[in-house]
């Protein structure tokens, strides 16, 4: 039995984001193929309860938060590296995916050269994994290094979009395959709310996913009882940003929800909102594409296919994004027409159905 070691920085269990999902999904195709899997990932003492319902080897890297090694950096990924190493050595992949920038993606380059019957392969998580990274902080320099050579000297190298495979062409030299998410279809076809407009925006809640700029929205357009705004997501230990959310009046905090009470969420929403800094390609477009929802995005907008694919919106401000969602509130046609589009692409370019076949093609075969 051929055997696939995943490296990521949480199980999804833990972290339910999109590349934890997407790893996920490789995961469980791996195991339909016969393969024996493997996930390495780092944990704290209090993350032991996992369902692991694929039955998976599951490797938890138990590393205790530490606020003194904290002020020099990401130190939990640095500390790992030792174990993760003793695991991939007692394991023996044939073949290691890691999903993320940092010094997994850089051990799982040099197990591979060390080791001839062991393949590596290293896809993009975000847009920031191929940019520009600098840090005087210790911990981070040797994150930033290690990930370097990840990407520099892993067997094969997947991107999710153009534009990371043109940054990793200029900055790295390094050719990649474009290998997009994939998502299963709705397996019902989406019904909206009929009582309200309601308007989603789904990320953890953290500073780079920027939840202020949403609230910030939400408070610019009218208070009636012709719009609802639902907040989706784990809160990364900033009290304030409930506090906050509870004295708007309009707006609905829900906290952490699984994959399917996501879904269902966009599904009865028209339009979802994204006000990240960066994305890598968020798996939230394409949930909301194949569920006829409208994404509208503060600055991002993945090989541009929100903008010049007209499947969406990329604004330049929260007044022209309250000003566009206030159009569409008032223009059906113009809802239907966006939506539409965008689900047939999303069906033809994501599709679990259709191209799981993509797993075993860039990941399992070499």
């Amino acid at each position: 039995m051929k055997k696939l070691a995943i490296l990521t920085p949480g199980f999804y269990e833990q972290a339910v984001g999109g590349a934890e999902f997407q790893t996920y999904l490789i995961a469980e195709y791996a195991k339909q193929q016969g393969w024996d899997v493997s996930y390495i990932f780092i944990a704290t003492k209090k993350d032991t309860d996992f369902a692991n319902n694929l039955n998976l080897n599951l490797h938890p890297v138990y590393i205790k938060n530490n606020r003194f090694f904290r002020k020099f950096g990401k130190y939990k990924p640095i500390f790992a590296l030792v174990k993760t190493w003793k695991l991939l050595k007692q394991i023996k992949p044939d073949i290691i995916y890691s999903r993320t920038g940092g010094p997994q993606s850089g051990l799982a380059a040099f197990y591979s050269k060390k080791n001839k019957n062991s393949k590596s392969v290293w896809q993009v998580a975000s847009d920031k994994d191929v940019i520009f990274k600098n840090s005087l902080k210790p911990f981070d320099w040797l994150y930033f290094k290690l990930s370097d050579y990840g990407i520099k000297y892993s067997t094969r190298v997947l991107s999710q979009t153009k534009f990371q495979q043109q940054m990793l062409l200029k900055k790295f030299q390094r050719e990649s395959i474009l290998f997009r998410n994939l998502h299963q279809l709705p397996k019902e076809e989406p019904t909206k709310n009929k009582d309200f407009f309601q308007v989603i925006w789904v990320a953890n809640l953290k500073q780079v996913k920027r939840p202020m700029l949403f609230i910030e929205l939400v408070k610019s357009l009218p208070y009636n009882d012709k719009f609802k705004f639902i907040m989706v997501g784990k809160n990364q230990g900033v009290k304030s940003y409930e506090s906050i959310i509870g004295s708007v009046p309009n707006l609905l905090y829900l906290g952490e929800k699984s994959m399917e009470e996501v879904n269902s969420l966009i599904a009865s929403s028209y339009i979802l909102v994204n006000t990240s800094e960066y994305e890598g390609f968020s798996n939230t477009f394409i949930q909301s594409w194949m569920r006829n929802t409208i994404v509208c995005t503060l600055g991002v907008d993945p090989d541009n296919l929100l903008s010049k694919s007209k499947m969406g919106y990329c604004c330049n401000s929260i007044n022209q994004m309250k000003d566009i969602i206030l159009d569409l509130y008032s223009n059906n046609k113009l809802r239907q027409d966006i939506a539409e589009r965008a689900k047939t692409f999303a069906i033809k370019e994501f599709s679990l159905n259709k191209k799981a076949h993509d797993i075993k093609k860039y990941i399992l075969e070499f």
